[in-house]
């Protein structure tokens, strides 16, 4: 712009500055959904129904049993600043309703499709009217309601949210994140008002996610919602002061005896939903010696001052106040629920639990004929013909012994040579297969070792092939020494119940063929022979293995620290990442990933063995199947997917993302995207990843990797899924 013009100062349009204020009132359907509840309880309705299509984006309809809205008031309503419930600014210092500002609905009418439908008890019928951009809008462009059926109360309906401020859609594109604010936030309202029926459901389906009636109490309300545990440890706290604060707390804390990793706080000050740090802290710091790490309390507390002491105009959304008194109330809330705490450690109960076993029970027993059909059944004393004969050991020739892969596919291995390490047991393998076991063995793994077996070395003459058989890897366990969470136990049942039974007995009962190329390999059952994606299969593999292995997994330790934020960058680098300008600067990404990932390092490590310092580097990682390592092509886009495919909120969505997204790294890459991939970042992290394979390099490793790894692993207890078999996975 030339510095010699100086810009006219103009007033904005009327369409802007009311665009403008929406943006600032609501921000995601949850804050919509907030200003029409807090209309409905301030309308004094007492069944309150709410009705969700993705996210709210798509549709919310809120409905109520409360006065209605006047006909003649149905013109104004949408209107800014338009209220029933304030008339001059004093009145703010003796407000008792939510809304005061009169914006809610007039934002709402600004980015979304608006329509009410509201009958008072003097009305004979009901009143419908649409709104667009704070005005009705009738037939024929008049501004009028128009009559229709109804009931007693007030039906308010939003659909295509943010319809017209596409850089606000584009940023909400989870419906399902959505949707867990809509459930928190109507739990909350729903445990404070109760006495209140609210009812919060998706659309097109029967089964509410909130449901509390009339009669509930709060400890009702918080046993449907929050579950009978944390009914069961509840403590009330009851207190009223008639001094210079004026304050009286009702509040339920729970106990010791109960924690768990998500944090529930829920604080409301003269009825309204609020957040305050200070108090928030300062409760948690005397919960902090009594809960092991990262566990949290559940804590509800209504806090009721005198109405000139609050200020409740100090946020577009209303979610914070400000009071006279606060480091007062604060320390006297801190005793009140200190005192409590005491009196449970004069007798401090610990919950037991009875160990889960982590195996998934065979579904395919108890179908009898199922088995008998895929048995194979004893063979006639008659002779059969070749094509009909029966592979029955594995130890027999497969198809590497008649592909010459040392000196097609492997320019850098070492010739063989004619030694032969015999194990006690019969068991043999090659120098040259020894040698690779011995990098996988010498790095630092606290996987469980074999048990030690008696070698002795001989030479053989030149001519001789020397039969070979590796060693196999250790079986998984069979018990746990820990309880499985519940969340994990419903994800093994999910598999259990999506398995095909007629490919579990395949892969009990297979012989292993040999490898067609890098990214299949040949099997028989029978007298069928069977073609396999290892990608595929590794893959369910894996996601399975993490279940079982969960919050036991042995750990992969790094020589030296792997930086979170220099392999995010080197992720967004890759035109593969999908990274666009108008998504931020990419270092920008890389440091809110790595705080997020330092954030969650608790859970991470405590459950992945994935260790995480507060610097941001990567330390471990998780042993999923023992002598097996990850490709170090897939680990920048593994920790870049860490941060944007995991659903934090949801804990058995939270485990089952991250047990995905950990089957997506150590699976078998498809040979021709590894190369593509590891090799250019081998260089920047081979100081720290020396232990584990490159892509590319040798195929006569990763055929090993297949062979005495993965198809040993499928034989103990994986379930493969049906759909296995239809999508090309198993032909």
């Amino acid at each position: 712009q030339n510095m010699n013009t100086i810009p006219s100062i103009k007033r904005l349009d009327e369409t802007v500055v009311n665009l403008i204020a929406a943006g600032e009132v609501i921000h995601r359907p949850a804050n919509a959904l907030k200003e029409m509840l807090e209309n409905s309880l301030d309308a004094g309705s007492t069944t309150i129904s709410i009705v969700v299509k993705d996210g709210g984006l798509k549709y919310l309809q809120i409905k109520d049993n409360g006065h209605g809205i006047k006909k003649e008031d149905m013109i104004l309503v949408c209107e800014r600043f338009t209220t029933s419930k304030l008339a001059k600014f004093d009145d703010l210092k003796s407000i008792s309703t939510y809304g005061f500002r009169g914006e809610a609905l007039s934002s709402i009418s600004h980015i979304a499709h608006l329509s009410i439908t509201t009958m008072t008890t003097k009305d004979k019928n009901a009143w419908r009217g649409d709104y667009k951009d704070g005005k009705l809008v009738g037939k024929g462009g008049k501004e009028e309601v128009t009559a229709t059926a109804g009931v007693k109360g007030t039906t308010i309906t939003v659909e295509d949210m943010f319809y017209n401020v596409p850089s606000r859609k584009k940023a909400l594109q989870k419906p399902h994140e959505e949707y867990v604010r809509i459930v928190d936030l109507v739990s909350k309202y729903a445990i404070h008002n109760a006495g209140i029926a609210i009812n919060l459901k998706k659309k097109d389906e029967s089964k509410s996610d909130v449901h509390t009636l009339k009669t509930h109490s709060t400890i009702d309300c918080i046993r449907t919602i929050y579950g009978q545990e944390v009914s069961k440890s509840l403590i009330n706290i009851e207190d009223k002061e008639e001094g210079a604060t004026g304050v009286t707390l009702s509040a339920f804390i729970s106990n010791p005896n109960y924690h768990k990793r998500k944090n529930d706080f829920i604080l409301f000050i003269n009825h309204r939903l609020v957040d305050c740090k200070p108090l928030k802290k300062s409760v948690h710091a005397l919960y902090s010696t009594l809960l092991p790490r990262g566990c949290h309390p559940f804590l509800y507390f209504s806090i009721l001052l005198p109405p000139k002491n609050v200020d409740v105009n100090i946020h577009p959304t209303k979610s914070e106040v400000r009071f006279l008194h606060q480091d007062d109330i604060i320390q006297k809330v801190c005793a009140l629920v200190q005192a409590k705490l005491e009196e449970c450690n004069a007798s401090r109960s610990f919950l037991t639990q009875s160990l889960i076993s982590d195996t998934v029970p065979d579904s395919s027993s108890s179908k009898k004929s199922t088995n008998e059909e895929m048995t194979p059944k004893p063979s006639t004393p008659s002779k059969l013909a070749p094509s009909k004969m029966v592979r029955t050991d594995a130890r027999v020739q497969t198809l590497d012994a008649f592909v010459d892969r040392q000196a097609s596919q492997d320019p850098f291995a070492k010739p063989k040579t004619n030694t032969v390490v015999v194990y006690k047991g019969g068991e043999k393998r090659t120098r040259e297969n020894d040698q690779q076991m011995t990098e996988l063995d010498d790095f630092d793994t606290p996987v469980v070792p074999a048990k030690k077996q008696k070698k002795v070395t001989k030479d053989i003459s030149s001519e001789e092939e020397p039969q070979v058989t590796l060693r196999k890897p250790a079986r998984a366990a069979s018990t746990r020494t820990k309880p499985m969470l519940t969340s994990i136990t419903n994800l093994l049942e999910e598999v259990n119940s999506q398995c095909h039974n007629g490919l579990v007995q395949l892969f009990k009962n297979y012989s292993f063929v040999g490898c067609a190329d890098d990214n299949f390999a040949i099997i028989q059952h029978q007298t069928e022979l069977y073609l396999c994606n290892v990608h595929t299969l590794s893959k369910y593999l894996l996601y399975q293995e993490c279940l079982h292995n969960f919050g036991e997994f042995p750990y992969i330790k790094f020589s030296s620290p792997a930086s979170l934020e220099t392999l995010c960058m080197l992720a967004l680098d890759n035109p593969s990442s999908g990274w666009r300008e108008e998504d931020g600067p990419k270092d920008e990404i890389a440091k809110f990933i790595t705080q997020h990932l330092i954030e969650q390092r608790h859970m991470l490590q405590e459950y992945f063995r994935m260790t995480i310092d507060e610097e941001g580097n990567l330390l471990t990682l998780p042993q999923i199947i023992p002598s097996y390592r990850p490709e170090i092509g897939a680990m920048a886009t593994f920790v870049l997917r860490l941060g944007t495919e995991i659903e934090w909120n949801d804990e058995q969505q939270c485990f089952e993302t991250l047990s995905k997204e950990l089957a997506e790294f150590y699976c078998l890459q498809y040979e021709n995207e590894a190369e593509g991939e590891g090799m250019k970042h081998s260089s920047h992290f081979s100081h720290f990843f020396s232990f584990l394979t490159f892509p590319g390099q040798v195929s006569t490793a990763r055929a090993w990797t297949v062979e005495h790894i993965f198809f040993p692993a499928f034989r103990q207890r994986f379930l493969p899924p049906k759909s296995a078999a239809e999508d090309g996975t198993i032909v």
